[in-house]
């Protein structure tokens, strides 16, 4: 009886020790202990300065952000719906503001603005989990590393590359269209990217669908070909045209 006993409490004991340690992982994982701070929104965290963020985009598909924690605690950061990056030097001062010269602040010079969304967690990352999306935890004086599809913004400008320094700016710089975000959170899911960056340029830079059908791509032997099948094509249009009408409150001008 005595030998019953004692292997059915070392049993017990077993069991707690684990629900513990699990529940312990779980709070490290996402930034619940008690050393971490609540959540915060990305933007917000950046103006408080508890983080710096770098953009790296590899090309008009792809990118890379670099999250440093500047403090020394671990940060849970928010991701917001939408978000959109910029060459630096193509920047003024105030993106919200219009000038008497009629710049509304957009990149109205240099490579393409693009939009990306880091709420989908379908993008491979390690600090990532489904039940969590675009909550991040970024540890005490580390740096997070994510990558993410994008689209581009600014049809006709050069691609996205390494070598220009892009700036992290609200999406709403460039829209303020409530479908431009579903768009983005889209990629990896609805839409593959090509497809997803025909809705971008439909909805932000006006272009018709028989404007992106007439898009060609010339090869150095003088023939030209489609830039996008006519499967992409259908395939965005009938996407976008599920949506609800999207209520503007203000579009930013993106032509120069």
């Amino acid at each position: 009886m005595f030998r019953f006993t004692w292997c059915l409490a070392a049993r017990f004991l077993f069991l707690a020790a684990g629900w513990v340690l699990i529940s312990g992982n779980q709070s490290c994982l996402w930034g619940a202990s008690p050393n971490s701070s609540e959540p915060v929104e990305l933007f917000t965290a950046i103006a408080e300065k508890t983080i710096s963020v770098s953009v790296i985009p590899r090309d008009s598909t792809t990118l890379t952000l670099l999250i440093q924690n500047e403090t020394k605690l671990p940060l849970a950061i928010r991701m917001p719906a939408g978000m959109a990056a910029a060459p630096v030097l193509a920047q003024q001062p105030f993106p919200f503001l219009n000038n008497d010269n009629g710049n509304n602040g957009n990149n109205n010079g240099g490579n393409q603005a693009v939009g990306m969304n880091a709420q989908n967690n379908n993008n491979n990352n390690n600090n990532n989990n489904n039940a969590f999306p675009g909550l991040f935890n970024v540890p005490a004086e580390r740096t997070l590393k994510i990558k993410l599809p994008c689209v581009c913004l600014e049809h006709g400008k050069p691609e996205p590359n390494t070598r220009v320094k892009y700036e992290l700016l609200p999406l709403s710089t460039f829209s303020e269209d409530p479908r431009l975000p579903q768009a983005l959170a889209a990629i990896g899911r609805d839409l593959d990217q090509r497809t997803a960056q025909l809705v971008a340029w439909h909805l932000v830079n006006g272009k018709s669908w028989s404007d992106l059908a007439a898009l060609k791509i010339k090869h150095l032997d003088g023939f030209s070909t489609p830039q996008f099948t006519k499967q992409e094509l259908n395939k965005a249009q009938q996407w976008f045209e599920k949506l609800p009408p999207g209520e503007v409150t203000r579009q930013v001008s993106y032509r120069n």
